[in-house]
């Protein structure tokens, strides 16, 4: 398959405890061979975060998605409303909790049907000096991954994180993915788990790799491109990131 994604987002700090965001992105998902559901995915996303004091803060958040499928006529949209709270528990340990409704509303309800569902996201993160952990867990709406005309799904991850010295950092991350048909009672079930290291080479230049490995299954026939044993992936690369200048007055 082909995936391009193209983001961009502001933020914009509108007083002392006031802060407005806004974020856009497009994705277009193409099957070359045609064995899978090419589709293309706009969203849009608008929010404010309100800081009550030095522990808690409360946030806001409207997104807007639209899918559509080249190659179908029906398209859906999904209107999301996000009421989240933030706490910082101690100088390590924080939380993040949102949820909200989801209006789903289709072009065609007889193959996506309209609905109105709700979603939500709750994370848990502790952090020291060098090493961070973390788990989380998120419910939403997607085009269905190349499988499936629009989909519901859950996924729940932890990673664990710890810095060797000054320019080594190992990081590891599990999780589990659930993925429901809108339209039947398809399912797809995954797990993955993967390892990655980066190091940095002299001030400005990183080099990471990575592994990766997925195991998925389903309760119903899916495209022959659809994953259905284990799948191991490897990958290497480069970046730039300069280290933080401090300058005295």
């Amino acid at each position: 398959m082909v995936n391009n994604v193209a983001t961009g987002g502001i933020e914009h700090t509108l007083d002392s405890a006031t802060a407005f965001r806004a974020s856009g992105s497009y994705e277009l998902l193409r099957y070359p061979n045609g064995d899978g559901l090419d589709s293309n995915t706009v969203t849009a996303i608008g929010g404010l975060t309100r800081r009550l004091n030095a522990r808690n803060s409360l946030s806001a958040d409207y997104t807007f998605s639209k899918y559509t499928y080249p190659d179908y006529t029906v398209a859906f949209r999904n209107d999301i409303a996000l009421l989240g709270y933030q706490r910082q528990w101690t100088r390590n340990i924080s939380t993040n909790l949102s949820a909200g409704p989801q209006w789903i509303n289709s072009t065609v309800s007889s193959i996506i049907p309209s609905m109105l569902s709700a979603t939500a996201d709750a994370s848990i993160n502790y952090q020291l000096r060098f090493t961070s952990v973390g788990l989380n867990y998120h419910h939403g709406t997607n085009a269905g991954a190349g499988y499936l005309l629009g989909a519901e799904y859950d996924t729940a991850g932890a990673n664990f994180s710890k810095t060797f010295g000054l320019d080594l950092t190992i990081g590891l991350t599990a999780g589990y993915l659930r993925t429901a048909a809108l339209n039947s009672s398809s399912v797809i079930s995954a797990k993955y788990g993967g390892i990655e290291a980066t190091r940095r080479i002299g001030r400005n230049v990183i080099v990471f790799a990575n592994y990766t490995g997925t195991s998925q299954s389903a309760n119903s026939a899916l495209p022959s491109s659809a994953l259905n044993q284990l799948l191991n992936v490897i990958g290497f690369g480069f970046g730039y990131s300069p280290r933080e200048t401090h300058l005295r007055q």
